[in-house]
């Protein structure tokens, strides 16, 4: 990414997807590397990212189109911004989307602190494709749950 606020759209996903069918998600994470790695693994699972180094361009960009999104990522510490207090504020425009929590720091939160702050799942950093496909497909079926 080049520093702007611009979103990095990567809308190809793959026929051959194991998990996802086109799915929209937001990633956010301030550290450049954890973007790629991770936009590069979700749309290899046939998902449709936009990635934001910046939380508060995702926050808006929230804001702006919220039906328009299925899930999303934040990492948990990022300069100016929480990835706590970005959930919180999301939670305000769309209450019903699924929040995932991304640390480095496997002690940080465990799934019940997560949950209680509206997180669906949290994941350690660095990602596998096996924990994202496996943590994706039980949110995505815990949410089409709670939706029927």
């Amino acid at each position: 990414m080049d520093g702007r606020d611009e979103p990095d759209k990567r809308e190809k996903g793959s026929a051959e997807s194991r998990i996802g069918s086109g799915q929209r998600i937001i990633l956010v994470d301030d550290k450049a590397e954890m973007i790629e790695l991770g936009a590069e693994m979700l749309e290899l699972l046939g998902y449709r990212v936009t990635t934001y180094t910046q939380p508060e361009a995702a926050l808006a960009a929230v804001k702006q189109t919220p039906d328009q999104i299925d899930l999303l990522i934040t990492d948990l510490t990022m300069p100016r911004m929480t990835g706590k207090y970005l959930a919180r504020e999301v939670s305000k425009a769309r209450s019903d989307l699924p929040l995932v929590l991304s640390s480095g720091f496997r002690g940080d939160l465990d799934r019940d602190q997560a949950r209680e702050l509206g997180f669906s799942a949290v994941l350690g950093k660095p990602y596998n494709l096996k924990e994202l496909s496996d943590t994706f497909a039980e949110v995505f079926e815990e949410w089409i749950s709670e939706k029927v």
